[in-house]
């Protein structure tokens, strides 16, 4: 039996998934609340987080776990990623993670790594900007170019993508500045 193929956007301010024929299965802001004690244990992600911060001030601290693209906190950042593959039942899938160009290899490995080690049985990326133009259903052997603006919370990329063969030309990635 052939295992579900998701795709997966891990942006510094919110987490979308993506499920085969249907639109956007989850968004959640990528935060995650941790205790203030000495452990500052992993308690809730996403929306829930939020909710917990305005119930239990001083109790409890948001944390961003993923800052300009990149993997800030690993073992949070899987916390929250396995939590969410929680809320949609996720079991034994693969995942194509959409990444932005301007990510060192290093980083790009490490964004692959955290989906591999929050349950997905393989994972492989994809530039941003091309999972963008497959995901609006630009055909792909056209040799027009398409010019994709993506303006993220922590990273921000204008991308030339032409049709041949999902060939991109990245103009320009900035990141913001750590939070």
């Amino acid at each position: 039996m052939a295992r579900k193929c998701i795709g997966i956007d891990i942006g510094s301010g919110s987490v979308k998934i993506f499920e085969p024929g249907k639109e956007i299965t989850l968004t959640e802001p990528a935060v995650v609340a941790v205790s203030t004690n000495e452990k500052a244990e992993f308690i809730n992600c996403g929306e829930q987080a939020y909710i917990l911060d305005g119930k239990r001030p001083g109790a409890v601290r948001i944390v961003h776990p993923i800052v300009n693209g990149a993997v800030a906190d690993f073992d949070l950042a899987e916390k929250m990623l396995r939590d969410m593959f929680g809320m949609l039942s996720l079991k034994n899938f693969d995942a194509v993670v959409s990444v932005h160009a301007g990510l060192k290899d290093e980083e790009k490995s490490r964004i692959l790594d955290l989906v591999r080690a929050a349950g997905a049985e393989s994972a492989a990326a994809v530039d941003a900007s091309t999972a963008a133009v497959i995901g609006d259903e630009f055909d792909v052997s056209d040799k027009r170019c398409v010019m994709v603006c993506d303006v993220g919370s922590g990273c921000t990329e204008i991308s030339i993508v032409s049709g041949i063969l999902n060939s991109a030309e990245t103009a320009s990635t900035k990141r913001s500045r750590p939070r």
